[in-house]
């Protein structure tokens, strides 16, 4: 009798066992699964980011064919420091749980980032007599302002998401969805509208020099080198008017910054 007592112990306690590790190993995979998700997540948000930023830039310029020359990593280079403002605000808001930093808490300064850019992306529209300087700078920090909100915003869906009891039917319904959508649309085409501003016009444009052989007369620029070549910029006196050329790679190809005088 004793003997059938500690067998069916025995297997009580391998049952247990057993169910315990099913248990442990069904929280892993459904965590593994969410994280897995969540990175491809940012990983397309980053896409989406640096996609809008190139696509903006060149349009401005009336050169969108420069975009199907555009590598992926190039476009993400190319608005790497909005990239990098929103994993930045991302990270620090996970971090947030380590504080004790609560949904409510996030949700506020994300709609505090998210109000401020937008107020910022506005100053434009004013005569400049009405601002000074500390409100141009102001208004140039505005795509990253609105970009730390988005890092924010990705934060809150992604703790949101983890939880078993929230689902996107849920998310639909809570503004920060909407709102996290409208800065991550509207942001990299600000950022990239102000590069471009100062790009175009000769006055600012930091952009390198680029001279061949046989260069038209004008201001030529580097825009950006890609597999096929350079992209060289003509600015003109009005920064409204460019030109936009593919330039073979060559040893007659000559690049030198803008401040350096020549030779």
């Amino acid at each position: 009798m004793s003997d059938d007592c500690c067998a069916s112990g025995m297997l009580d306690d391998m049952d247990e066992k057993t169910n315990l590790a099913s248990a442990i190993t069904l929280t892993l995979i459904d965590s593994a699964q969410k994280i897995i998700g969540i990175l491809a997540g940012v990983g397309s948000i980053a896409y989406i980011i640096g996609w809008q930023y190139s696509k903006t830039y060149w349009q401005s310029f009336h050169a969108a064919w420069v975009e199907d020359l555009l590598s992926s990593s190039q476009m993400l280079a190319d608005a790497s420091h909005l990239i990098l403002s929103m994993f930045f605000a991302m990270l620090t808001s996970f971090l947030g749980v380590l504080w004790n930093v609560t949904d409510k808490t996030l949700s506020r300064v994300f709609d505090l980032l998210v109000a401020l850019g937008v107020v910022a992306s506005f100053v434009p529209l004013f005569p400049d007599s009405l601002f000074g300087i500390v409100v141009r700078i102001f208004y140039s920090l505005a795509p990253t302002i609105l970009m730390w909100g988005v890092g924010v915003g990705v934060a809150l869906l992604a703790r949101w998401l983890i939880r078993a009891n929230m689902k996107w039917n849920d998310l639909l319904g809570n503004h920060v969805i909407w709102l996290f959508t409208m800065a991550l649309t509207t942001t990299p085409s600000m950022a990239a509208s102000a590069r471009s501003d100062e790009d175009r016009n000769a006055a600012t444009s930091q952009l390198d020099v680029i001279s061949w052989p046989e260069r038209p007369d004008g201001d030529w620029r580097l825009g950006r080198a890609v597999d096929k070549g350079f992209i060289s910029i003509k600015l003109t006196g009005d920064p409204a008017v460019t030109e936009v050329r593919l330039i073979p790679y060559g040893p007659d190809v000559l690049i030198r910054p803008v401040n350096q005088a020549i030779m």
